[in-house]
């Protein structure tokens, strides 16, 4: 493993950390000091808000494969890549400006259960928050480039302090009693102190660093490639918000908050699975754009091996341990029950192979069969689970039906990999094994749930013991675990 992409590992994994542990201190203080309803309003604005960032074009996520795919190209061109992200960015503009607004408009409409009274100031947060989605795509330009060459660590590391300042900036604006537009704005700020300091980064790491006027083929390659990468971007989005979405149309804001808390972990599983591949995938982009098939091949097998083995033991964590953790973290309340844990834990492995596939097929630069399937499956999904609880009044089977929708993504993205790269498929061993740890780790928490602490203490080693021999013995690749803990490259 080359050193680039060992860097860019461990920033993300760090990341992750830092994240969750600011997380869980976070989250309950503003529910404290926000109440149930405004921290479930809260959490769905950003959500929606998010979810809008799609409309800006997606040229800077373009970007990033673009530079990883063209870097024996010389600097001049290098350069007009940056001014064509620039100019496909601007004229995207008006479409954000137009999405996040109707977004914020239609917020009565997202969020069942908003109280009168704070309508105003909800809507104010809104617009500033929709601020900052307009400003989104332009502000990661910086990130993408240096996440091109294979240095994304350095805007990690600079996204992980600005983090933990703007949610300690948060808690305090929120316990000072300042409104919920407060914390709009200090999000706002927040995402331009990062690109500033992210830019100065990038100024000194990259040699040909500068933005160049773009030729008409320069717009045309970024702007055909981000509209579809738009496009693999809306079904992430998708993705990631549709259990919110069902649950904060049919609902409402305060069932949106025990979403929040009991589906807190397994975000952060998704997280992690997102950025573990996220480190390979400059190298496999530049394998491909050599034309290094084999190579590929091999390094998009160890890929996906890894990201499954990693979202398992996750995954399985949560089903072993999650209710006790919200239990102590912020009160059995908060937890939606065993059943729906469970469906949330497959809903999240659908995701996160889902995205896993879908980014190393963004590296090939052939997205669109992907982008077309997946947007009717991710919004089938939404439109699923709406249907579903609209039927029933009950949130299992308005999951149930979600998953169902989604399920041929789960077939056909697989195939759409093994047809761009040949022989990257992942041993069915690995597979079998993630399979029983679900199982066992699904009884586990059954045990756990009703358990003494002598009984759950035993519980939890002997599932610790289980996990670590399935992880060694073939959930994940040892020549990868080898690589990361002797620094050396895997055979």
């Amino acid at each position: 493993m080359d050193s680039g992409t060992r860097r860019n590992v461990a920033a993300y994994y760090l990341n992750f950390i830092v994240m969750a542990a600011v997380g869980v201190i976070v989250n309950p203080l503003l529910l404290g000091a926000l109440g149930p309803a405004l921290f479930g309003v809260w959490k769905s604005l950003q959500r929606y808000l998010d979810f809008a960032t799609v409309a800006d074009g997606r040229a800077s996520q373009a970007l990033k494969w673009i530079v990883a795919s063209r870097t024996s190209l010389p600097d001049a061109d290098k350069r007009k890549d940056i001014g064509a992200a620039i100019t496909v960015w601007f004229r995207w503009l008006p479409v954000a400006a137009l999405v996040a607004s109707g977004v914020t408009a239609a917020m009565p409409l997202l969020i069942k259960g908003i109280p009168d009274d704070a309508r105003t100031v909800a809507y104010t947060a809104a617009l500033i928050l929709a601020a900052n989605t307009v400003l989104a795509g332009l502000l990661a330009i910086p990130d993408s480039v240096l996440t091109g060459i294979n240095q994304g660590y350095k805007s990690m590391f600079i996204t992980t302090v600005v983090f933990v300042v703007s949610n300690g900036a948060m808690v305090g604006a929120a316990y000072a009693g300042w409104n919920l537009w407060s914390l709009a704005a200090i999000v706002l700020i927040a995402a331009i102190l990062n690109t500033a300091l992210t830019l100065a980064v990038a100024r000194r790491a990259v040699s040909w660093w500068g933005v160049a006027k773009p030729t008409k083929p320069d717009i045309r390659r970024v702007f055909g490639y981000s509209a579809w990468t738009l496009g693999g971007m809306l079904v992430d989005k998708m993705l990631l918000a549709s259990e919110l979405i069902v649950i904060s149309v049919m609902v409402g804001a305060v069932a949106v908050t025990q979403y929040t808390f009991t589906a807190y972990v397994l975000q952060f599983v998704l997280s992690i699975s997102l950025v573990t591949a996220s480190g390979f995938m400059p190298v496999l982009g530049a394998l491909l754009g050599n034309s290094e098939m084999r190579a590929a091949a091999e390094r998009a097998r160890s890929v996906r091996h890894l990201v499954i083995g990693v979202t398992v033991l996750g995954c399985s964590a949560v089903l072993a341990f999650n209710g006790t953790f919200v239990a102590l973290w912020v009160g059995a309340e908060q937890y939606m029950g065993n059943a729906i844990n469970m469906l949330l834990v497959v809903c999240a492995l659908q995701q996160a192979f889902m995205r896993m596939d879908g980014q190393i097929l963004d590296v090939t630069l052939n997205i669109a069969p992907r982008v077309m399937v997946g947007l009717a499956t991710s919004a089938g999904g939404i439109v699923a689970g709406c249907i579903g609880f609209a039927l029933t009044h009950d949130l299992k089977w308005a999951l149930i039906a979600t998953i169902i929708a989604r399920m041929a993504s789960n077939v056909t993205y697989p195939i759409f990999v093994r047809r761009a790269i040949p022989a990257s498929a992942v041993p069915r061993s690995s597979v079998l094994l993630g399979v029983a740890l679900l199982i066992a780790s699904f009884g586990a928490g059954l045990l756990l749930a009703d358990s003494e602490a002598s009984v759950g203490m035993a519980v939890a080693a002997g599932w610790l013991l289980i996990a670590v021999v399935t992880a060694w013995t073939g959930l994940l690749p040892r020549s990868i675990l080898q690589a990361l803990l002797t620094r050396r490259s895997p055979s």
